[in-house]
């Protein structure tokens, strides 16, 4: 491998390797070139420092070895993506002529960066400006909705829904109570909430809520949408779909909400759970279970909503048939559907999302994606964020190419 510095050849019997995606530099060619010594402490630790008339700092690297750190015969090697955070300088490689350059940025650049930043900031407004609003802390209730739905309104069944609570409030009952979420139209803030999903309702629990899953914008008509339920706090395989519609979805809280969060081998150990929960000193007062059932059965009669008799069957039948729909797997189980034109005779490739993705190795895959791909792509780093601001850039930009605004409105509201 070649290595220049600054515009300079570095010659050197050391020199970097690659661990698959990873490039590691050896610190004993670099730090001399750029003006950096490094030492070992006591406590296994690696100082990195840099001495000038005007600057002194010094970095410690802790437990980071066989990671961001290696050592062959006596010699430190470091992670390149670590070791230009450390030095405040680009470290590009060239997969073509297997060069390494290490390059420190002049004011021009600086300037040429920000201004770059900036161009892909306005393209990006001007791309979702019928949707997006300034995202602020008092964002209205009515821009946050307009943010949420985008192209789409708001099904007329939760109007009904809203009505007959009104109606049962006046009886000193309620619905929401009684469905487990309460319902609302605002935008989501969470950064792991799919871009393509369209929030109706909270739990009021660890943020968990509820959306139709719009599949990019391919679904036409909301009440068709499948069901996803999204758990903040599972990481970066937050969403799962739980029903195929919404109507269905209602149904199946009737019977029973904790379906939805529970896991179980077999239909037998669900049952078996159901009976040892009524044994439980928690178990709800047949007055409890009264009530439950008089609201539950005039929600069914208000929306004739369809009946689902064998509720967990249904939820497992759900969970097949949308493996089965999948042609592009994601890192968040809800994989990828849309069947698109161009895609045709094509073969379906991923993208690995990790911390050592680059942007030339981004870019080719774009060129060569399929639809599809890219959409899996789009689910992959929205579950997983994005490790630099010039891979976000290339994304937004590919995002207002594929016409995705309501997903970009969406992703510019959360606070990742």
């Amino acid at each position: 491998m070649n290595i220049i510095i600054d515009g300079s050849y570095i010659t050197s019997s050391l020199l970097p390797f690659k661990d698959g995606r990873r490039l590691y530099l050896p610190l004993d060619t670099i730090f001399p070139a750029i003006g950096w010594t490094y030492s070992r402490e006591a406590n296994s630790s690696l100082a990195l420092s840099y001495e000038q008339l005007n600057e002194s700092r010094t970095t410690y690297l802790h437990d980071e070895w066989n990671d961001t750190l290696h050592e062959i015969d006596g010699h430190i090697y470091i992670h390149s993506k670590r070791l230009s955070g450390i030095i405040d300088k680009e470290i590009a490689f060239d997969s073509q002529t297997k060069t390494v350059t290490i390059t420190s940025p002049t004011a021009a650049e600086l300037e040429a960066e920000q201004a770059y930043r900036r161009e892909m900031f306005r393209k990006a407004q001007e791309a979702v400006e019928e949707v997006v609003v300034e995202v602020t802390d008092s964002m209205s209730g009515e821009e946050s909705q307009k943010i949420n739905f985008g192209k789409y309104s708001p099904p007329a069944i939760f109007d009904a829904l809203y009505t007959l609570d009104d109606q049962l409030q006046e009886e000193g009952l309620s619905l929401w109570d009684e469905l487990g979420f309460y319902g609302g139209y605002y935008c989501s803030e969470y950064g792991n909430t799919p871009w393509d999903v369209i929030v109706f309702g909270w739990t009021g629990g660890d943020g968990v809520h509820y959306g139709f899953l719009t599949e990019f914008g391919s679904v036409t008509d909301l009440n068709e949408a499948p069901i996803v339920m999204v758990s903040p706090m599972g990481g970066d395989e937050a969403g799962e779909v739980v029903a195929n519609n919404i109507r269905e979805f209602l149904s199946i809280l009737a019977i029973d909400e904790s379906l939805l969060y529970a896991s179980f081998d077999n239909e037998e150990d669900y049952l078996a759970d159901l009976r040892q929960d009524e044994q439980s000193e928690w178990a709800p007062t047949e007055e409890q279970k009264a009530q439950r059932r008089l609201v539950m059965s005039r929600m069914a009669a208000a929306l004739d909503l369809p009946v689902i008799e064998q509720p967990y069957r249904y939820l497992n039948q759900v969970r097949t048939e949308r493996a089965n729909k999948i042609l592009v797997s994601t890192h968040d189980g809800l994989g990828v559907t849309n069947v698109h034109p161009d895609d045709v005779g094509r073969q379906h490739e991923s993208l690995l999302v990790d911390g050592d993705l680059e942007s030339e190795e981004l870019q080719e895959y774009l060129a060569r994606a399929t639809y599809a791909g890219k959409l899996a792509l789009l689910r992959d780093f929205n579950a997983k964020d994005f490790d630099s601001e010039d891979l976000e850039n290339i994304m937004v930009e590919e995002m207002i190419n594929l016409g995705l605004t309501d997903e970009l409105a969406r992703k510019n509201a959360s606070a990742w």
